[in-house]
């Protein structure tokens, strides 16, 4: 543990690292330590180049503004005199959406259960056979609207600082310290104070750089985020890592191998899948495309151990539920040739076109009797083409939200500046960064958030000339 900290169990773990809960020696409170195992070897043991993830996330963070929506950083520091793990000091959360959601479905007669989904056959949603109070049901709604209006709201703050989350999941939203007790709990929902959500997770994330669509037929001018023109060049495959975050929770051009894509239209989807389905139909234990959801199932010998072939079955999925994509969609989300064809022979060939009737039957059947403006807001998000999806300010104009006064729309009033997209983010653009370079920005990286939290301002550490490009 890094001194000045009282370890206070563990929260969590993944391929970076451990999440653990402290108490902060000077005053007593309560954080969360991200630790970046990662960091105490610099290369990663299966590859010869360097992990900047860490780094990336680290200097994303640092640069960002403040917003309410998006769980605040604190400070950076190293565990120990010596010791090169590096860990993330942040405002101690209460539990995950995900967590809370699975909590209240477990309470009731879900509205649409697991097992109805994945059969014919009807049954309790619930585990414990009861079905949920009014007063909880009530609640739920009244906080899920007011949430996906949170988090609409985060995404509008990254996206206007051209930063895209790419992991944008139930999993990675959190409520604050106590709220879910004080949601079981609470009496009408005319008298409640609806706990604030907030984002978290940016080891995917990296800025963008912005640029109007001039190039697309669209009935609106619509701003588009690119890979900056040295990952052109950098890479094999010029472009953005092609394949990141959540699989069942991706949009269709990412799933396509597309070596071009809007972060900021992918980050919409990716609510849209996990966030939004999960929570206008009353508690919904897994995501809109998971395989619990159920839909088409996989076709016999299929070789699920080729990554491709997992993204065509999500493919799939997605199909059975919105329709199977036109020509001209399927053309706007993957540019190679060979693999429309398979997708098109394999995947798409038995189900039924997006522009017939029965196209997204799943997806109605699902929302419309209990939530008619949430399938409007879903199937606006949910389209093949990214031209034809909303955009952020449409889906904030949804109908959906018309039960929410002015007065419960959150503010945003943040001062939002574009990160200049630098050497700094472009780590594969350079044959010359090594684990010694790496090592060297960690540790400048550090004094970077000493400088941050000393002068409590987005400052650059002083008395260093940074690498040249």
């Amino acid at each position: 543990m890094p001194r000045g900290f009282h370890y206070g169990g563990a929260l969590g773990e993944g391929s970076y690292g451990c999440v653990v809960a402290a108490t902060r020696t000077p005053d007593g409170a309560p954080v969360a330590l991200k630790m970046f195992s990662n960091t105490s070897h610099i290369v990663q043991p299966s590859s010869s180049d360097p992990d900047w993830s860490t780094l990336r996330e680290l200097r994303v963070l640092r640069l960002l503004p403040s917003c309410e929506f998006i769980v605040p950083p604190l400070e950076v520091v190293r565990c120990g005199p010596g010791d090169r793990t590096l860990c993330l000091v942040s405002e101690m959360m209460g539990e995950s959406l995900e967590s809370y959601i699975y909590y209240v479905y477990t309470q009731s007669y879900s509205p649409h259960s697991v097992a109805t989904a994945t059969s014919s056959s009807s049954g309790s949603g619930g585990d414990s056979g009861e079905p949920m109070s009014p007063n909880l049901l009530n609640t739920f709604n009244h906080c899920s609207i007011r949430w996906i209006a949170q988090l609409l709201c985060a995404l509008q703050f990254l996206h206007d600082c051209g930063v895209g989350h790419r992991d944008v999941k139930c999993a990675n939203i959190l409520l604050p310290l106590g709220a879910g007790r004080a949601l079981e709990t609470a009496g009408s929902v005319h008298r409640l104070r609806v706990p604030k959500v907030k984002l978290c997770d940016f080891g995917l994330a990296r800025p963008y750089v912005r640029q109007r669509d001039k190039t697309r037929e669209s009935p609106r001018s619509r701003r588009r985020d690119t890979a900056p023109e040295r990952l052109h060049r950098a890479s094999d495959y010029g472009g953005y890592t092609q394949h990141v975050g959540t699989p069942v929770c991706l949009a269709p051009e990412v799933l396509c191998w597309s070596k071009y894509y809007s972060l900021a239209e992918a980050d919409l989807w990716s609510l849209a899948a996990d966030v939004i389905a999960r929570l206008v139909s009353g508690p919904w234990p897994c995501g809109l495309f998971s395989e619990d959801y159920g839909g088409v199932g996989y076709i016999e010998g299929s070789k699920l151990d080729d990554i491709h072939d997992q993204d065509g079955w999500i493919l799939r999925r997605i199909a059975s539920v919105i329709g199977r994509p036109s020509d001209r969609e399927l053309k706007a989300i993957c540019r190679n040739l060979p693999y429309r064809r398979v997708l098109e022979s394999q995947y798409f060939s038995d189900l039924p076109a997006s522009s017939s009737d029965s196209a997204d039957s799943g997806l109605r059947e699902l929302y419309e009797t209990c939530c008619p403006t949430g399938y409007s807001l879903l199937r606006s998000i949910l389209r093949w083409d990214p031209a034809d999806r909303a955009t952020l300010p449409d889906a904030m104009a949804n109908e959906f939200f018309y039960t929410m006064g002015d007065e419960e729309w959150p503010v945003c009033d943040w001062k939002a500046e574009e990160l200049p997209y630098s050497k700094e983010f472009d780590y594969e653009a350079g044959d010359s960064w090594d684990s010694v370079a790496l090592e060297a920005e960690m540790a400048w990286e550090v004094e970077a958030w000493r400088q941050r939290k000393a002068s409590n301002c987005h400052s650059r550490p002083r008395g260093r000339t940074r690498k040249s490009c």
